[in-house]
């Protein structure tokens, strides 16, 4: 495949996390930010944003806190439970020797840049048909498409086998500033895993 890229523009390739979903909702249905709070554990799910942290406490005697997924969300030994990245988590502990779960729902702080549609793996015609925006350009293995975003000015889809490998989000000139907002939106969202060429 050769596609030629302007050089002038950065680039970043997003590699596709299974477990990643978001969502937008009402601030009042969200817990203050930055702010530790108290929850009880005999509730069965919450919802924070990426960065909170919430005191999870009950009743009877806690012991032996474990967080299904890490990734999204880490929980310490006195139940100090931290947002990390997007997604689900399910906490779980032993009260008073038996076994209680909570799931914990970590949602964006930034929701204002277009995301592609859930496409590892996908064909091109189930990309199609899931993309609402305006396709830009439609070749073997690219499709491209209008963000209507004042941050991005291209999103692709790069396909190889016939099955979506990558989304690539081509992004206009920006100052420092809008540069740091671009870099929490993917910390939110994606594991930084280093430096390649």
């Amino acid at each position: 495949m050769s596609m030629a890229i302007d050089k002038s523009f950065p680039f970043l390739i997003i590699l596709f996390i299974s477990s990643i979903q978001s969502s937008c909702v009402k601030k009042d249905e969200l817990l203050e930010d930055n702010k530790l709070q108290e929850y009880r554990f005999d509730q069965k799910s919450l919802e924070l944003h990426v960065g909170n942290t919430i005191q999870i406490t009950s009743k009877g005697k806690i012991s032996e806190w474990k967080s299904s997924k890490k990734f999204v969300g880490t929980i310490e030994d006195d139940g100090t439970f931290t947002a990390h990245h997007i997604g689900k988590t399910k906490i779980s502990a032993k009260i008073n020797d038996k076994n209680h779960s909570l799931e914990i729902k970590v949602i964006p702080n930034i929701t204002d840049i277009p995301e592609p549609v859930s496409f590892y793996g996908k064909t091109k015609n189930q990309i199609t048909s899931l993309e609402k925006r305006k396709v830009l350009i439609d070749k073997n293995d690219v499709l491209s498409y209008d963000t209507n975003s004042d941050l991005i000015e291209t999103m692709y889809y790069l396909f190889q086998g016939g099955k979506a490998t990558y989304a690539v989000f081509k992004f206009k000139m920006l100052e420092k500033t809008n540069l740091d907002y671009l870099l929490k939106f993917y910390e939110e969202r994606y594991e930084y895993l280093g430096l390649t060429k």
